[in-house]
C-alpha cells in the first residue's frame, strides 16, 4: 500500500514539473532593439528661421523719362562702384550740355572784358577823367555780365547733372542681382531698373521671443542651414541686438552676419539659424524614442490644489527582461536626451519595440 502511495506522489510531482516547464516554454519572447548607454556630448539650441539679405542691397532707380538705349551688364556679373549698368537715351541732353559749356565760355569772356573795362574806368574816374555816368555804366555792365556768368555756371551744372542722370550706375561694388528692363524699353523716373547686392557680406534679421531674449548676446556664434543648400553648415554671429522688444509681437529683433557666405547664398534665401545655448560633455545620452512620459496628478494636502507632475521612464534590459525604470531628464537636442538620474554607463535601453512590451516581459535583442 505504501508503495502504491509513493508511486502516486511521484507521478504527481512529475506532472507538476512538466506543467511548469510548459509554462516557461510557452512564455512569449518579444524582439526588441536596444541602445547601449554611454557618455557623450549634447548641446541645446535656440532655433530661429528667417531670410537672408545682402548687407549692401540696393535698388537702382531711373531718374529720367527716357527709353533704355544700352544695357552694359548681365545678371550675376560683378560690378565696381559707379560702373554704368545701363544708359538711357541722352542725345538731346548731350547737345544741351555742349551748349551749356559754350554758353559758359562766352559768358566768362564777356564778364572778364567787362571787369577789365570797369577796373580801367575806376582809375579814370578817380582821376576825374570820366564822368560819373560813364563810370556807373561800366559798373552796371560788369555786374550784369557777372550775373550772366553765374547763371551760365548754374545752367552748365544742371546740364551736367541731367546728362549724368541718363547713366544708371552701381552704387557700390557688388553683383547685379536683377535687371528689370530690356534695351529700347521706355522707363519713367522712379522706376526700379536694376538691383545690386554685395554677396560677400550677407545678413539676416531674426525675431527672438521675449522669453528667449536673455539667451542672446553680441558676438554669439550661430550655425546656419539652408534647405536649398543641403549638407552645408554656414557660420554666423550676432551683429546687432535691438534695445527694446516690439510692442506688437513682444519679440526682439537681432541681426546675424554670415561669416562664410559664398555665391550660393543669395538675397531672399530662407534659412534655419541655430543658436547654441548650452553644451554638456561626458553626460549620459539616450535616444528620445526610448523615453516614455507619464503625468500624475498630486493634491497638496494643505491647500487642496491639484498639481500635474510629469515623470519619465524607459525600459532597461536586465537578464533578458524589460524593466520599466524611472529616469530624470536634462536638456534635449536633435532627438537625443540627457539623463541626469536612473541610468548608468553600460545599461541597455529599448529603442524599438518599447510600445509593445510591459514591465517584466521576456525579450530578445535583435540587431
Amino acid at each position: 500500500m505504501i508503495k502504491k502511495i509513493s508511486i502516486i506522489i511521484l507521478s504527481l510531482l512529475i506532472l507538476i514539473a512538466c506543467d511548469e516547464q510548459n509554462d516557461t516554454v510557452n512564455e512569449t519572447v518579444i524582439p526588441v532593439k536596444v541602445y547601449d548607454v554611454k557618455p557623450n556630448t549634447i548641446s541645446q539650441y535656440l532655433r530661429l528661421t528667417g531670410s537672408v539679405e545682402a548687407e549692401n542691397d540696393a535698388i537702382v532707380f531711373a531718374k529720367l523719362n527716357e527709353k533704355i538705349e544700352k544695357i552694359y551688364v548681365r545678371v550675376g556679373q560683378n560690378v565696381k562702384k559707379d560702373e554704368v549698368i545701363a544708359e538711357q537715351y541722352n542725345e538731346i541732353l548731350k547737345q544741351n550740355l555742349e551748349m551749356a559749356k559754350a554758353g559758359l565760355k562766352s559768358a566768362e569772356s564777356q564778364f572778364i572784358l567787362a571787369k577789365q573795362n570797369y577796373e580801367r574806368m575806376l582809375k579814370l574816374f578817380e582821376q576825374k577823367a570820366v564822368s560819373p555816368q560813364q563810370f556807373d555804366q561800366a559798373e552796371s555792365q560788369m555786374k550784369t555780365l557777372e550775373a550772366n556768368f553765374d547763371l551760365a555756371k548754374s545752367q552748365l551744372k544742371q546740364a551736367e547733372e541731367n546728362y549724368e542722370n541718363s547713366f544708371i550706375k552701381a552704387p557700390f561694388a557688388g553683383v547685379v542681382a536683377a535687371i528689370n528692363f530690356d534695351e529700347n524699353q521706355m522707363v519713367t523716373a522712379g522706376q526700379p531698373v536694376a538691383q545690386v547686392v554685395n554677396s560677400k557680406s550677407m545678413k539676416a534679421k531674426l525675431m527672438v521671443s521675449g522669453t528667449d531674449a536673455n539667451h542672446v548676446a553680441l558676438g554669439q556664434l550661430i550655425e546656419i542651414e539652408f534647405p536649398s543648400i543641403p549638407e552645408v553648415v554656414y557660420q554666423g554671429k550676432v551683429n546687432r541686438i535691438n534695445k527694446a522688444l516690439s510692442p506688437v509681437t513682444n519679440a526682439l529683433e537681432i541681426e546675424v552676419l554670415i561669416l562664410n557666405a559664398d555665391e550660393r547664398v543669395k538675397s531672399g534665401l530662407f534659412g534655419k539659424f541655430n543658436l547654441e545655448l548650452v553644451t554638456k560633455d561626458n553626460v549620459i545620452i539616450i535616444p528620445e524614442t526610448a523615453v516614455q512620459q507619464q503625468t500624475e496628478v498630486k493634491i497638496d494636502r494643505e491647500t487642496g490644489v491639484q498639481k500635474s507632475v510629469k515623470k519619465h521612464f524607459t525600459y532597461k534590459i536586465d537578464n533578458d527582461r524589460a524593466v520599466l525604470t524611472e529616469i530624470k531628464i536634462g536638456i534635449n537636442s536633435d532627438g537625443r536626451v540627457e539623463i541626469t538620474d536612473g541610468l548608468s554607463e553600460g545599461d541597455r535601453v529599448v529603442v524599438v519595440g518599447q510600445n509593445i512590451i510591459k514591465d517584466g516581459d521576456l525579450v530578445k535583442i535583435i540587431e
